[in-house]
């Protein structure tokens, strides 16, 4: 390679080297005219180029034609010769020079070869493109292609010309994309002007929300604090007060016990020790703690928060980048059917683009068919996918290209195979693929196998070669085994195949393991009659068509029913017979239904849609392609059948043969079968049944039925037999954390910080001034109020007298007391003027108000004083009007003023001579108060003024004198006055006692007040320092984020700038070498020669052409949008803003805080109550570390406490554990940090405990005749399983409400309910003799049924009880298969335990079933004489007891057993470890018909919803034989009288049906007669033989002792003597009327149903 000096640009070298380049002659030309111009001008000695050496002189002249300088001889020969007179002549001088160029041409170039110099170009090789002379044309070139050198010169100049006119366009849109990158670069910093003012604006939103969060967090701190330092101010009001009233009475009872007599003692202590004892009792009943804790902290969430913030913003492209943009497509591409691709827009950084707008394209570009284009509609649903449309036209290999804006997105171009449209109006019969004996269906896996079913009873697995890989199943009625395999379905690794005479669909791998199975016969749900076709859809939804039930139902994948799409009855939506089944692209289901001849179309939830092909006779099998078309197997038209979307038949394909059967029969099989593969590849699988016929071989026939029923070989069958109808049985098988509280620390703006924390404090400092000032105010107002009464009292000193006391021991005197009364008119209180207590008002008025004798000795103190001080004429007191002079003593014993006479009387006197007298003056009146004492009281009643005070009357509640004991208090109790002081001085003194411990109690409360309201002050100091540290913290992260976008936005454009530069450059460097390469070939064109043309013209054509191709390789869109968008989702970020921040108390709140218990206190058992704390929102609290306490208080039991133990699981929640000792009525407190929590104290009634040890035989409750289980309702209701096969449902009361039920087989029937369970609205009754569970409603309609006869999955041999979990499943005991089978609601099968075996987990016989409190499952082992138990999924846990044949168990809240013992006739009840501890024998059955001794057959056990137990004795007598099966099929009889001990006989009696039970107990024999004759059998104890014939017929077969075979239904039984549970006989003769029939059977009460079968 070499590079150009000018360009750059590398060109390729030759192999020869430089000298092989092509010449360029204009560029040569112009040298050789420079040349000469030179000489020409420059050198006046120019040699002639004509003469020899120049021997004529210098040249004069030049020939411009030959390119010679010419002498003056040379110019003359040129001038005048015939060959040169036209040539063009200058002179040698300047302007012949600037001449030259003008009039000069070119010369004809000549041959570079060796010896060809002098020879001229007059040819071009095409073969090495090159110009040659004529001696190379026959030399080196002689074989190669010559044209002409115009010629190719013209070719040349056409090639030239084209190029030059393509460039042209190109160059223009060269010159539109050159002009869009200089747009898109101006909008690129456009955008990012924009960007940048949005990244601005959203984050000073958020800057500003971050803001008013702080300041509404700080508000409601502020609020909060307040609030707690408010309730708390309150609160120490309250406190104080308290502590006031208590001080004022304490006060007043010392005085009294000091000062006081007995009289005032009784008059007042009372009232101080009830008021005192009443404020006592309020201190009691309210919380001494603060009422709002100290602590508050704020909370807020900044983690999440955070990392938000530092992903917050996203860097959008207007449009998204091609290739990073993606399209998938789900279908096949067909010729003629729309293929659809879904375009997916992504950005550059395979993010998905949510927005439409982008121009895509797509086109479908054929490799074969001269590739042909399809182009795309494009659908743009505006959240950045796009759907492309195209319908290729032709089949083959394609090339798929998808553009977004001119440039291929991800994976394009793609290649794509066309396939071509089906054609059915071609199809025709296919070749024999698979040789394969009697087929009946078929399906294809996804891998490619085919599944084959068989009329051999049989699956044949086939690869795509047809290769036989497995075979699945044989004949057969067990796990695994089929009888007319009619329909499969396979999907993954799961294989369904409906087995139509076996009425079941069995689940099974692909590789043929048996799974499980479900359905049976029956018309119920769940049930079959004949499955034919089934189909799995993309919910894993079984969809199976269940012929002759003429229905449609749906399953769970474990085979539950869903739901019924009936056929039956008249309308759109009726079908008869359907047989295949298909689903559409819809989902909807369409139905081959043969019986009626047409298509029905359901959807997936049975609504009918559509009908369509009336007219295909009989159709059968039927797929749906994924165009929507319709193929019908058409059984009875022996066609196939092909309908269009719209149900249009277009097309049948008739005549078809059987390519698989035995003997190639020409006609259509019975049943047809279509099934498509994953490629939608069509076979159409026709099968039929050839086999042998009755009439071929009725031997073999019967021989072969027999076998698929393993009857006994030892029957023998004559051939009159064939004469009659054979009647064969069906055989039916059951379907089978806690959140992260940071506080972050702030970096900068402390001192902001503290200016807010500063400014909250000079705010707390001013509100408390201001409640200084409040208190203050208070203060003066009481003080007032106290001043006032004494002014009042000083005002009016002699009127006040009497005073009354109130209750606040503030006293009054009356006449005021009754102004003040009569003011407030009929108020029943009076609030006194001083303390403002309000005292209740008698009925009497003030005056029944007590007297305050101690104030009234001190007002009669007082006027004494000031009369003995103030006045000297005081009148004698004991003188007639003062006859003897004025007073001069005053005697302080008779409270009298003394003149002289009656002193000196008084001084002398017997009576007087003791007494205490001072004289008037100051000094007497001093000595008053010190000397004198209250007077004896007198009583106040009319009559008895002079009788003194000397008993108190208790009923009263009086003093009295001595005349009032005897008259109106006569029948009252009285006391001593003195008996009466001295109980209330205790009465006070224990009030003074407990008072003082209440003050100090009271004291310290208000000291915890005073340092709560502190702590608050300190909480919420810090807690608004965390506030504006967080969010300093918060807005300094968000002022890095938005740094950081910023600078993103930066490096973003600047890239965007960059390469849009490099395109540009890149797009004018294009420009630039088109330009030049035009401008050559304009050159060339206009001015060059052929020769000149020839020469580079095909290199300027090649060059601009290389140059115009490689423009459009390249896009000449701009590289780079030029939108850069900015998407700052700041919603949610602003939601969360306004909730950031949680301002906790670090203690919950007690009066929000909530408890729960779910158990039931009973004595001597731990009650757990669970406590969740809260706080004062509502919320809950996510720590510990709180005080709770719990206790238990008896209202009857002198209040015996029970204190609870607490567990703190540190997750707000407490666990508080008591057990209650005593019964009856209790009150349950619980308290946190001594305060109540919500609803509490609360009522709580202890129930003894049960004591089994006293258990003993129940009383009757309800009569029911021969109960056999039983079960009780939520509601209280009783349910009863009866002899009688139906259910009684009684109230509580015992009263019948309803009947469920009836003897029989069919839906809603019974034959012996052996075990009940019901919840809410459902209810499952085991049906022993049925071996089935049947759903009902709590009234008794019938929902489905499940189970049949057997021992595989979901199939029973008598199942006995039935229980539901907590899950809704079913458990239920499995007797004679000795297992636990469990069930979904619907009666889907899930889980066995199986008894079978040896070891612990086995046993024998189950039959009750219960669960305990932990979910495990009991089993009462009937045949073990044990009770197993399992977890929930099986696993054996232990075994416990000894119980003789346990029966029913229940177990309760506690965890005891209850366990009925049927051969033991007893209870036994086991603690929760297994250990016996109680036995109840020799129960009674209160139900019982005859009332029996012995304990019933059946025991069963329940358990109310209040855990209050029943034992519900059952019992089957041992009449109590079910022939269901005989009396449809015999004659009608009748009971006959009388009946002879022993036996029981029948007699034929026209019209009268047969007893359903034998009235005999204990029946040996039965005497069956036909027609007219009768006879008596033998008794006999053991079973015996059968004899089968006419009246003189010995035995033919005799049975051996130790036991016989039987087939009971799902295979042979080999049934032993003592063992006889469920026999039936099958009984192929014809018997003679009048034929004697011996029939023997153990009498034992273990035994079952014997069916007979004629």
């Amino acid at each position: 390679m070499f590079q150009c000096p000018i360009c750059e640009r590398n060109s390729s070298i030759p192999l020869g080297g430089a000298s092989v380049l092509p010449q360029n002659l204009h560029l040569a030309f112009e040298v050789e005219v420079a040349g000469y111009m030179s000489k020409m001008v420059n050198n006046s000695d120019v040699v002639c180029d004509h003469c020899i050496d120049g021997g004529n002189g210098p040249a004069v002249m030049f020939c411009c034609t030959c390119h010679q300088f010419l002498c003056k001889v040379a110019y003359e020969y040129h001038r005048t010769g015939r060959h040169h007179s036209k040539h063009n002549v200058v002179g040698l001088d300047q302007e012949g020079a600037r001449q030259l160029h003008t009039i000069m041409k070119p010369r004809d170039p000549y041959c570079s070869q060796p010896n060809h110099e002098n020879n001229e170009l007059i040819a071009y090789c095409e073969t090495c493109s090159l110009l040659v002379c004529c001696d190379c044309t026959t030399a080196t070139h002689k074989s190669h292609t010559m044209k002409e050198i115009s010629t190719v010169a013209k070719n040349h100049q056409m090639e030239i010309t084209g190029a030059r006119e393509n460039a042209k366009e190109v160059v223009t849109k060269l010159t539109g994309a050159m002009f869009e990158n200089k747009r898109n670069v101006l909008q690129v910093e456009v955008s990012k002007q924009t960007a940048s003012q949005a990244i601005n604006q959203s984050f000073e939103t958020l800057q500003q929300t971050l803001e008013e969060r702080e300041k509404t967090l700080l508000s409601e701190l502020e609020v909060i604090s307040l609030s707690k330092i408010t309730a708390l101010t309150l609160q120490k009001e309250n406190f104080e007060k308290m502590f006031e009233d208590i001080s004022h009475y304490t006060d007043m009872a010392c005085q009294i016990l000091q000062t006081h007599t007995d009289y005032e003692i009784v008059a007042l202590g009372g009232l101080i020790a009830t008021e005192l004892q009443a404020i006592l009792k309020r201190v009691q009943t309210t919380a001494l703690i603060p009422n709002q804790h100290s602590n508050i902290t704020v909370s807020v969430q900044t983690d999440d928060f955070i990392r938000q913030l530092l992903t917050l913003g996203n860097w959008l492209e207007l449009y998204p980048s091609p290739s990073s943009s993606t399209w998938i497509t789900t279908s096949v591409a067909r010729v003629g059917t729309k293929y659809h691709v879904t375009v997916q827009s992504k950005t550059s950084k395979g993010e998905e683009y949510p927005h439409g707008g982008v121009e895509v394209k797509g086109e479908m570009r054929s490799k074969t068919h001269n590739g042909a284009v399809v182009y795309g509609e494009v659908e743009d649903h505006r959240d950045g996918t796009y759907t492309i449309s195209l319908t290729p036209q032709t089949a083959g290999p394609h090339q798929l290209l998808i553009s977004m804006d001119s440039q291929h997105i991800q994976n394009s171009p793609n290649h794509l195979d066309v396939r071509p449209k089906h054609d059915y109006n071609t199809l025709c019969n296919a070749q024999q693929v698979i040789q394969c004996s009697r087929p009946t269906c078929v399906a294809i896996h996804d891998n490619g196998d085919i599944y084959v079913g068989s009329g051999f009873n049989c699956i044949y697995v086939f690869d795509q070669s047809g290769q036989l890989k497995n075979t699945i199943g044989s004949n057969g009625f067990g796990d695994g085994q089929f009888t007319y395999p009619s329909g499969i379905a396979i999907k993954g690794d799961v294989l369904y195949v409906a087995d139509l005479a076996n009425h079941w669909v069995q689940k099974m791998t692909s590789s043929g393991k048996f799974l499980h199975r479900f359905g049976q016969n029956g018309s119920g749900h769940g049930q079959f009659l004949s499955p034919f076709g089934v189909i799995i859809d993309s919910t894993n939804k079984l969809i199976v068509a269940d012929k002759d039930n003429h229905r449609i139902q749906i399953f769970s994948e474990h085979g539950g029913w869903l739901l019924t799409i009936d056929g039956k009855g008249s309308g759109n939506h009726s079908f008869e017979s359907p047989q295949g089944l298909a689903l559409d692209s819809q989902g909807n289901i369409h139905v081959a239904a043969q019986g009626s001849n047409i298509i029905k179309v359901f959807t997936k939830e049975g609504v009918y849609v559509r009908m369509y092909g009336g007219d295909p006779k009989g159709p059968s099998g039927i797929t749906i392609d994924d165009e929507g078309y319709s193929l019908v197997s058409v059984r009875d038209g022996n066609c196939l059948s092909i309908y269009d979307p719209e149900g249009n038949k277009i097309h049948t394909v008739g005549n078809l043969k059987n390519p698989y059967g035995d003997n190639g029969e020409g006609d259509f099989p019975k049943e047809g079968h279509v099934v498509k593969d994953s490629d939608n590849c069509f076979t159409d699988w026709c099968t039929g049944r050839t086999g042998l016929t009755s009439a071929q071989d009725p031997q073999s026939f019967v021989q072969f039925s027999l076998s698929l029923l393993d009857h006994v070989k030892s029957i023998r069958l004559s051939r009159e037999l064939w004469d009659s109808p054979i009647l064969l049985p069906s055989y039916v098988v059951p379907p089978s954390s806690t959140s992260s509280y940071v506080v972050l620390k702030g970096k900068e703006k402390v001192q902001k910080g503290r200016l807010k924390v500063t400014q909250s404090l000079e705010k707390l400092q001013y509100s408390q001034r201001q409640e200084q000032k409040k208190e203050d105010k208070k203060k003066a107002e009481k003080e007032k109020m106290l001043n006032e009464p004494d002014r009042r009292k000083a005002r009016k000193w002699e009127p006040y007298n009497d005073p009354r006391i109130l209750s606040c021991l503030h006293s009054f005197c009356v006449q005021c007391l009754h102004h003040e009364i009569e003011k407030r008119g009929s108020q029943q209180t009076f609030q006194c003027l001083i303390c403002k207590r309000n005292t209740s008002i008698p009925m009497g008025g003030a005056s029944d108000l007590p007297q305050n004798l101690h104030l009234a000795f001190e007002v009669e103190v007082a006027g004494y004083m000031s009369k003995m001080v103030n006045n000297s004429d005081v009148a004698c007191d004991h003188c007639i009007d003062g006859g003897n002079g004025p007073a001069v003593m005053f005697c302080c014993t008779c409270h009298q003023f003394l003149c002289k006479v009656a002193y000196e009387y008084h001084r002398t006197g017997r009576h007087h001579s003791k007494h205490n007298m001072v004289g008037l003056d100051q000094e007497g009146a001093r000595q008053l108060h010190t000397i004198m004492k209250p007077r004896y009281h007198y009583c106040s009643q009319p009559n008895h003024e002079d009788n003194e005070l000397i008993a108190y009357c208790e009923t009263c509640s009086l003093l009295v004198g001595c005349d009032c004991t005897t008259a109106t208090h006569k029948s009252h109790t009285v006391k001593e006055i003195s008996t009466v002081a001295k109980n209330r001085q205790m009465e006070i003194t224990g009030a003074h006692e407990a008072a003082k411990a209440v003050v100090a109690k009271l004291t310290g409360a208000m000291v915890e007040n005073k340092m709560n309201i502190l702590q608050v002050e300190i909480s919420k100091q810090t807690a608004s320092q965390a506030i504006i540290q967080t969010f300093e913290t918060l807005q300094q992260t968000l002022k890095e984020r938005k740094k950081t976008l910023v600078s993103e936005l930066e490096a973003i454009s600047l890239t965007k700038t960059t390469a849009l530069t490099l395109q540009m450059e890149k797009f004018e460097k294009i420009v630039g070498d088109i330009g030049r390469y035009t401008d050559m070939a304009s050159q060339i064109l206009q001015t060059h020669s052929d020769y000149e043309i020839v020469a580079l013209g095909g290199l300027i054509a090649t060059e601009l052409q290389a140059i115009l191709k490689r423009v459009q390789t390249i896009s000449l869109i701009p590289n780079q949008h030029n939108n850069t968008t900015v998407s700052v989702q700041t919603d949610d970020l602003i939601r969360q803003l306004s909730k950031l921040g949680n301002l906790l108390e670090l203690y919950p709140s007690p009066s929000s805080s909530t408890w729960t218990s779910t158990s039931v206190a009973r004595v001597g058992t731990k009650y757990h109550v669970k406590v969740q704390s809260k706080t004062s929102k509502g919320e809950e609290y996510p720590h510990g570390g709180v005080e709770v306490k719990g206790e238990m208080r008896s209202k009857t039991h002198n209040g015996a406490v029970v204190y609870g133990e607490v567990e703190d699981h540190r997750d707000g929640t407490y666990t508080i554990s008591l057990t209650p000792q005593t019964a009856g009525p209790h009150q349950f407190l619980i308290s946190m940090d001594r305060q109540h929590i919500l609803n509490s104290p609360n009522d709580l009634d202890v129930r003894p405990k049960r004591d089994y040890h006293t258990l003993c035989n129940a009383q009757q409750v309800i009569q029911c005749i021969r109960p056999t289980c039983v079960a009780i309702h939520d509601n209280g209701d009783i349910y009863v399983g009866s002899h009688l096969h139906c259910i009684y449902v009684f109230d509580q009361s015992g009263q019948l409400k309803n009947t469920i039920g009836s003897n029989g087989i069919g839906d809603g029937q019974f034959t012996y309910p052996s075990g009940i369970a019901i919840k809410g609205d459902a209810l499952y009754v085991a049906d022993l003799a049925n071996n089935r569970v049947q759903k009902m409603t709590s009234s008794g309609k019938f929902i489905h049924k499940f189970g049949q006869k057997g021992s595989g999955q979901g199939q029973f041999n008598s199942p006995f009880c039935v229980i539901i979990d907590s899950n809704n499943k079913l458990i239920v005991s499995d007797r004679d298969n000795h297992r636990i089978q469990i069930f979904n609601e619907h009666g889907g099968w899930l889980l066995t335990i199986d008894g079978k075996g040896s070891g612990n987990h086995s046993f024998q016989f189950p039959r009750g079933v219960t669960l305990d409190p932990q979910g495990n499952i009991h089993v009462a082992a009937h045949g073990s004489n044990t009770i197993k138990v399992f977890t929930k999924e099986g696993v054996y846990v232990r075994m416990y007891g000894d119980p003789n044949g346990p029966s029913g168990i229940t177990i309760d809240d506690e965890g005891y057993s209850l366990v009925s013992e049927r051969d033991g006739n007893c209870l036994s009840i086991y603690d929760p470890e297994g250990n016996k501890i109680h036995t109840v024998g020799n129960l009674k059955t209160p139900y019982g018909e005859n009332g029996e001794e012995d304990f019933l057959n059946e025991g069963h056990i329940v358990k109310d919803s209040d855990s209050c137990f029943t034992v519900w004795c059952t019992r089957r007598t041992s009449c109590d034989w079910m022939m269901p099966h005989l009396y449809p099929l015999l004659p009608p009889f009748q009971l006959t009288a009388p009946v002879e001990a022993g036996s029981v006989n029948f007699a034929a009696v026209s019209d009268t049906p047969l007893p359903r039970y034998c009235a005999a107990d204990d029946m040996d024999n039965i005497v069956l007669a036909l027609g007219q004759k009768k006879t008596t059998l033998e008794q006999c104890k053991d079973f015996e033989d059968l004899v089968c014939g006419d009246d003189t017929e010995s035995v033919q077969d005799k049975v051996p002792q130790s036991g016989f075979n039987f087939h009971t239904g799902s295979g042979t039984k080999d049934v032993g003597k003592e063992n006889v549970e469920d026999l039936h006989l099958c009984w192929n003769c014809n018997l003679a009327k009048g034929t004697k029939v011996t029939l023997n059977w153990c009498t034992r009460n273990c035994g079952g149903n014997i069916v007979f079968m004629l």
